[in-house]
């Protein structure tokens, strides 16, 4: 809201230059009769001892408590209509329900667990029912398990057995959590309504301000007599050459924690703001309800392995291939890195089953990829496929088998057989030459360059074949 301030604007406004350290604000007096100093250019000024930070950040909120008042009483109404706005679409979205709850249950288990076993052993835990081939506890099911734990973490507990629940005051809680979050990732420590919001900016790099103007102040030893410093309990500091920030921006990063302090104090004193939708009752399925709490999620990543995320109403499954280095077939010692990329499938819910018609997509733009139709755009298709994307079944391996095929495609761009299907001297990936598209020789490297910088090494041609040890 518009015309809320921090203290320091009110200390702006008032003084021309002043410090802030260990906690305090100090004014500039033409005095010469203290301990604490700033000397420049031969003149000397005292500093006098103001305010702490705490009793700044009180006297500024006492003095525009109707604005801040107004300000939290907007903030909540407003929280309150996207809540029932994103609640009414999901409910009207059900088959993003059900789509969802397919990718949590069965195929985001298989793709995690992948961290516990090869592909090759998943595989078989699919499709066998022998139980001398499958652990007691498989790969599948500890991914499972740590998915919920992961739901438990984020969302809390869930209770399934009430016969009626206080959506309204789950709301409120839910905002709270949300507030006190932001709040503590911010500054790095636990809320705590006693510490005034400035305390972090100084606590290690003492400030000076002058004309709009923060400079750090670096502690220094035996100042020479000529020397501009500050000296401040018993400790001399000089101010940085260069400003660091305007004033205004210090104030916009003081306000915008204020104003989370202030949105937690408004949340955790206010109940009868939240009576509207008390009529909302939770479902009482523990599943359902993380369900619920997921679709609200534009995104979910799962150990940087796999996740989901929504696209323009559209749920996406992926697998998160990480960055690798993959080898030239016509040059068996060249290989060509690229960045860690999410491969992922679209998912539809329609008539009881499970379905993905359409093609697998590449996330993020790749310039230098061959394989990708819109190399700069991201959201691509991938060619080189083993088959079509009709070719492929609705069950969970078949689904899994789309996924991976796409992976493949996408770390095997010059594997023999891509280049051989891609026929003459160029070998033109969608009329452009495979040179001009990898970039140039300079993005190339070996394969001991690769191992050196943490890429995962392709190799599309048996080593043996590479004249290399």
């Amino acid at each position: 809201m518009s015309g809320l301030e921090s203290f320091l604007d009110m200390l702006a406004e008032r003084q021309a230059s002043f410090i802030l350290l260990d906690g305090r604000a100090y004014s500039l007096a033409e005095t010469n009769t203290n301990p604490d100093f700033l000397r420049t250019g031969g003149i000397r000024f005292d500093l006098i001892p103001s305010l702490t930070f705490l009793e700044l950040e009180n006297l500024s909120e006492k003095l525009q408590t109707e604005r801040i008042e107004t300000y939290c009483t907007e903030y909540i109404k407003a929280r309150i209509d996207q809540k029932i706005k994103r609640q009414d679409e999901i409910d009207r979205e059900g088959s993003r329900l059900k789509s969802l709850d397919y990718a949590m249950s069965e195929l985001l288990p298989f793709l995690l667990s992948k961290k516990y076993d090869d592909d090759d052993n998943l595989l078989l835990s699919l499709i066998s029912d022998d139980d001398d081939l499958v652990d007691e506890i498989t790969p599948q099911e500890r991914a499972k398990k740590e998915i919920q734990e992961i739901l438990k973490s984020r969302f809390g507990e869930v209770e399934g057995n009430e016969e009626e629940i206080n959506l309204a005051e789950e709301m409120r809680l839910s905002l709270l959590r949300e507030e006190k979050n932001n709040l503590e990732s911010e500054i790095g420590f636990d809320y705590n309504e006693h510490v005034g919001s400035l305390y972090e900016f100084s606590i290690d790099t003492p400030l000076f301000i002058s004309n709009n103007l923060v400079y750090s102040l670096i502690k220094i030893e035996n100042p020479k007599e000529d020397e501009s410093i500050i000296h401040v309990n018993n400790e001399s500091y000089r101010m940085h050459a260069r400003a660091d920030m305007h004033v205004s921006d210090l104030s916009e990063r003081l306000l915008d924690k204020r104003k989370n302090i202030w949105r937690i104090a408004a949340l955790e004193r206010t109940q009868t703001a939240f009576d509207e939708i008390n009529n909302r009752k939770r479902e009482k399925d523990a599943s359902k309800q993380y369900m619920r709490k997921l679709a609200e999620l534009d995104e979910l990543n799962l150990d940087n392995l796999c996740g989901f995320f929504i696209k323009s109403g559209d749920l996406y499954v992926y697998t998160q291939v990480p960055k690798f280095a993959t080898q030239d077939s016509r040059d068996v010692n060249r290989f060509w890195p690229y960045d860690s990329t999410k491969v992922a499938i679209r998912l539809n819910w329609s008539r009881g089953q499970i379905y993905s018609s359409d093609s697998p997509i590449i996330v993020e733009p790749r310039e230098h990829h061959p394989c990708l139709r819109n190399r700069t755009s991201g959201n691509s298709s991938i060619c080189n496929l083993s088959r079509d994307s009709g070719d492929y079944g609705h069950t969970k391996i078949d689904l899994v088998r789309k996924i991976s095929d796409a992976a493949t495609a996408l770390m095997e761009p010059l594997n023999p057989g891509s280049l051989k299907s891609h026929p003459g001297p160029n070998h033109r990936f969608f009329g452009d030459p495979v040179d001009d598209i990898l970039g140039g020789n300079e993005r190339s490297l070996t394969r001991k360059q690769a191992h050196e910088q943490g890429y995962m090494i392709v190799e599309v041609v048996e080593r043996g074949y590479t004249g290399e040890e």
